[in-house]
């Protein structure tokens, strides 16, 4: 049995409104484990934290850091005071370290 590696390339997604697990099936077919990043753009004043995406699922590891300024909010957006960054498991259950 072949076990696939990591993504070789970067792929864009069109939103067509399906699950996470649905767009990590289509990025990395057949991945025995596929993990999604809270970024930056979870934390914009005018976004919904990511919400959909973090629904019931557990971190395997999450920073929370106080907000800095450090980029033009004309251009990128204003941040929530506190800053949360973490991964989550979408396809498979790798174990916290």
């Amino acid at each position: 049995m072949r076990v696939p590696g990591p993504v070789s390339a970067y792929r864009e997604i069109a939103d067509a409104g399906g699950s996470l697990e649905q767009v990590a099936e289509q990025a990395a077919p057949g991945a025995p484990c596929v993990l999604y990043y809270e970024s930056l753009d979870c934390n914009l004043l005018h976004a919904d934290g990511c919400q959909t995406e973090l629904q019931g699922r557990m971190p395997l590891e999450e920073h929370r850091l106080e907000n800095l300024p450090y980029n033009d909010i004309t251009e990128y957006g204003a941040h929530r005071a506190e800053i949360r960054l973490g991964v989550y498991p979408v396809v498979g259950n790798p174990s916290p370290h």
